[in-house]
């Protein structure tokens, strides 16, 4: 019998949104880390907190709720996070979202998530995301590695940049497929290099000049 492969892959806006962690220790700690970066109100059940969640609590990045979990901690979360050594305290953490319909991800146990948390290249904004869908992690792990290998460190400042041009290129060339074939020639063109060196002034002219011979182009055809 062939293995489940039925994931839906999506991006989560947790800004802001309450997220239940249940565990406060190493692993706990690696998951917080990712859920506060993504900008969520982490909420800490825990029998003990380590020295760095202390520290968030002291800096009023956690909320902790107290030693024992209740299936009532759940009500108002966006999804659960169970990352205990208490096998049994997970499988709780689990049932009871799965009664909510809240996500919850079992950490190390793929057989009790309602998500999944992928191999995760960042280069801020841009994401590119790699899962064996729970059956092979190290193996995602080791691809993400020779990807990342690959990927320049500035390609995220390409991104933030041409972010301020989508109106414009947007207003100017008027059907999705020549704005996508635009785009194809403009982060195939000399744009990224530009950035890379910080010419700001002349990645403008290049966009300028670009948008301006796909809307010749246009009244060409």
């Amino acid at each position: 019998m062939s293995h489940f492969s039925g994931y839906f892959a999506l991006f989560a806006n947790l800004k802001n949104r309450p997220v239940l962690l249940v565990g406060a220790g190493s692993v706990a700690e690696h998951k917080a880390t990712a859920l506060l970066k993504a900008g969520a109100r982490l909420q800490v059940v825990a029998r003990e907190l380590s020295e760095q969640f202390l520290y968030w609590q002291a800096e009023k990045k956690i909320e902790y709720l107290g030693e024992h979990f209740y299936p009532e901690q759940l009500l108002s979360v966006y999804l659960a996070v169970a990352a205990t050594d208490d096998e049994a305290l997970n499988q709780r953490v689990y049932a009871a979202a799965e009664a909510q319909a809240k996500f919850c991800n079992v950490v190390d146990s793929p057989r009790q998530c309602s998500y999944i948390t992928p191999a995760v290249i960042d280069r801020n904004p841009l994401q590119i995301v790699i899962s064996s869908g729970g059956t092979a992690p190290v193996l995602a792990r080791l691809w993400r590695e020779k990807i990342e290998s690959l990927l320049p460190q500035h390609i995220g400042k390409v991104a933030t940049y041409v972010e301020k041009w989508r109106h414009e290129v947007r207003r100017k060339i008027s059907s999705l497929a020549k704005r996508r074939y635009f785009w194809e020639e403009i982060f195939l063109g000399p744009l990224s290099g530009v950035i890379e060196v910080g010419d700001e002034e002349r990645a403008d002219e290049i966009m300028r000049q670009s948008i301006l011979a796909a809307q010749q182009q246009q009244r060409r055809r």
